[in-house]
């Protein structure tokens, strides 16, 4: 008998099969419940209106090196006739060499991953012993149809101790998890021609090599104990889960064809065929990806781990959009009494509790110039969203499209994106100069005009974008009726979108940018710009991510 389950979404197949992973049960309750459910039910297609997803290669940075593990792992226990054992450093490099056809970002990761792990490795067969490998995607049936996974290396030594290891791009951590009760208990369970004994649960941080033992030696009782405890409840909420949010989630859901809660605005990046695969996409994306194709792709679809520079103008952008956000939570105008000076030994006002004394320091020069353009001085209007993103869909090009602007609001029968950016630089001169200088304009005003102001049941959209300096500030507005700010955007975000989305090489695009990248470790070009400096240089962080 299938699980007790409403969707409330149509169902080409519901086949009562349930795999609920490790990863799955920790986020339980995060992001959005339905596709988490639909993703725990393998054989369960929801009607998609005849979408399936397309994939890329290599998406999953991990994926390559896991075969590579496997790989060394094989040439290390030889085998029967004339094959023999190779030794691991030598199987090290033999099969990183398989990673020459992969993007050079990633595969310059791959190898430092690859020797990071083996050092581990041959460190812990020092304490445990020789380690005979199991496998990956290992899985335990609860009852017939009903199955939870780990997806980690899994070993075992002759004397029954087994060690299941977590996969971090970056550091470890040493938090306990329900990941690691859920993969102590599948390594309790797995069945081999050696008895258990005993449990470890590690997660290794492929970046240092150093590892965290966040299960020690737990006995196969403590581990089925640790799983009734805290994974059975979670992995039960994974399958009973309907409530549709939309987030990251949505680019690789099974219904994201289907999903009712993505705004419809097909032909909005105008591309004249589907992109090269299913994927999102946001202003920031293409921003970024206009400077340095490489660094969008190793930041954004393999996820390689970043080195952060904390900066001035990071932390004042970030101060400033969390006291707007934080001010217009009252809903009526803001004003210079809400701007108090430190100095004068007056506090920091509504501040308090938002801000930091050092992060109101940096943000106070511009939010002084906000308050004659906050949008709640033109009078009564009605939020939308703040904050918060908008997902949609541009069904034509196969890309879930995200927006997140600082405030959504209607008045007057138009659907308002309010932007707000903050430069060290100058004002721009006029709209126009403003438009091409922030992508995130074009994007809002074409995506108002191809189906989100519709979406809220207004007739005409508008893109307010509010530019912010400590010397002064400026208010431009852009209209969906405007038939040449319309066309100037969409010719803009047609010509951004168009290379990104039909890209499959991610070249490398040197340039003075390269000083501050966060991912210029893995770079082939690193280098080429390493003496130059920034001062005045256009910087994609004054495009918010919007998640």
């Amino acid at each position: 008998m299938a699980w007790p389950w409403n969707p409330e979404i149509p169902l080409l197949v519901d086949q009562p099969v349930y795999q609920v992973t490790a990863t799955a049960a920790e986020h339980a309750g995060q992001g959005c419940d339905l596709h988490a459910a639909l993703k725990a039910r393998p054989e369960t297609r929801p009607d998609n209106n005849g979408w399936r997803r397309r994939y890329g290669d290599h998406t999953f940075a991990l994926g390559p090196l896991t075969d590579a593990i496997a790989g060394v792992h094989g040439l290390c226990a030889g085998g029967t006739g004339p094959r023999t054992a190779v030794p691991l450093e030598d199987a090290v490099t033999r099969v990183g060499a398989t990673f020459s056809t992969l993007h050079p970002g990633l595969r310059t990761y791959l190898e430092h991953a690859l020797e990071r792990y083996f050092e581990y490795h041959e460190s812990r067969e020092q304490e445990l012993g020789p380690l005979r490998y199991i496998g990956l995607s290992n899985k335990w049936t609860l009852r017939p149809g009903s199955t939870v996974m780990a997806w980690g290396p899994l070993y075992e030594n002759e004397s029954g101790a087994r060690e299941i290891r977590r996969l971090r791009f970056d550091r470890a951590r040493a938090e306990p998890t329900v990941w690691a009760d859920l993969a102590a208990y599948v390594a309790a369970e797995i069945v081999t021609d050696r008895p258990v004994e005993q449990v470890h649960v590690t997660e290794i941080g492929l970046l240092d090599g150093i590892e965290r033992h966040l299960v020690r030696g737990a006995t196969p009782q403590q581990a089925r104990e640790g799983f009734e405890r805290a994974v059975r409840p979670k992995a039960r909420s994974v399958i009973e889960g309907a409530v549709r949010t939309p987030g990251h989630d949505c680019d690789s859901c099974k219904f994201t064809g289907g999903c009712p809660d993505l705004v419809p605005v097909g032909g909005m990046l105008r591309l004249g065929r589907p992109a090269a695969w299913s994927r999102s996409v946001s202003a920031h994306d293409l921003t970024q990806y206009n400077l340095c194709p490489s660094r969008w792709y190793m930041e954004r679809v393999t996820n390689l781990p970043r080195e952060t520079h904390g900066s001035d103008m990071l932390r004042r952008g970030t101060a400033v959009h969390a006291w707007i956000d934080s001010a217009h939570h009252r809903g009526v105008p803001c004003s210079a009494d809400d701007l108090p000076d430190p100095a004068d030994g007056e506090g920091i006002g509504i501040a308090e509790g938002v801000l930091t004394a050092e992060e109101y320091r940096l943000a106070r020069p511009f939010l002084r110039h906000h308050v004659e353009a906050c949008p709640f001085r033109a009078g009564p209007l009605d939020v939308v969203l703040a904050e918060r993103s908008v997902h949609a869909r541009d069904d034509a090009a196969d890309v879930v499209v995200v927006a997140k602007p600082d405030m959504l609001f209607r008045r007057d029968g138009a659907l308002v994106v309010r932007e707000v950016k903050t430069t060290g630089g100058h004002l721009p001169a006029d709209p126009g100069a403003a438009l091409d200088r922030h992508l995130a304009v074009a994007f809002d005003l074409v995506l108002l005009a191809n189906g989100l102001a519709d979406r809220y049941d207004c007739a005409r959209g508008e893109v307010q974008l509010e530019v912010l300096t400590p010397e002064g500030g400026a208010l431009f507005t852009y209209a969906t009726e405007d038939p040449v700010a319309l066309d100037t955007a969409t010719a803009r975000l047609r010509g951004h979108a168009g290379e990104w989305a039909h890209d499959t090489t991610w070249a490398t695009r040197p340039g003075s940018h390269c000083v501050s990248c966060p991912v210029r470790r893995w770079c082939p070009d690193r280098d080429v710009h390493a003496n130059e400096t920034l001062p005045g240089h256009p910087s994609i962080e004054d495009e918010e991510a919007p998640f």
